[in-house]
């Protein structure tokens, strides 16, 4: 899978990401969760800054947004996981606070997307953007 890497305005992002919600803000504190993989059936604990509740897409929201009005700036074989590890290699950041920064800043898209949205955190942004000078 392909990541594509872009800028965006949030007036661009509500444009062509018609319908999708923005995650609610992640939560100041650490909370502790007993989760259930739906595939393995693994329950597992985590902690994790990711409200419970979430957002929904609208109804009608665009299944496949077309992203090529927006500037590219970069396109990787990365996976929401390789983003959580490259979170936490260059922010040295804790498993369980990466992961959160990364995965509670999912959008949510129509269940038919074939794709996802995430907003990269700021300060993840800044120190790519430094790299890539």
């Amino acid at each position: 899978m392909l990541t594509d890497f872009f800028v965006a305005s949030s007036s661009e992002l509500e444009s062509v990401f018609h319908g999708w919600a923005r995650p609610a803000p992640l939560l100041d504190d650490f909370v502790t969760r007993t989760i259930r993989n739906p595939f393995t059936r693994v329950t597992t604990t985590v902690r994790s800054r990711i409200p419970d509740s979430q957002p929904e897409a609208a109804p009608g929201a665009i299944e496949n947004p077309d992203v090529s009005s927006f500037d590219l700036l970069d396109q990787k074989g990365l996976s929401i996981t390789d983003l959580v590890m490259l979170a936490r290699a260059l922010m040295d950041w804790e498993e369980d606070n990466a992961s959160s920064e990364i995965k509670g800043r999912i959008f949510a898209g129509p269940p038919e997307a074939e794709g996802v949205l995430v907003e990269l955190p700021e300060a993840l942004t800044k120190r790519l953007a430094i790299l890539t000078v």
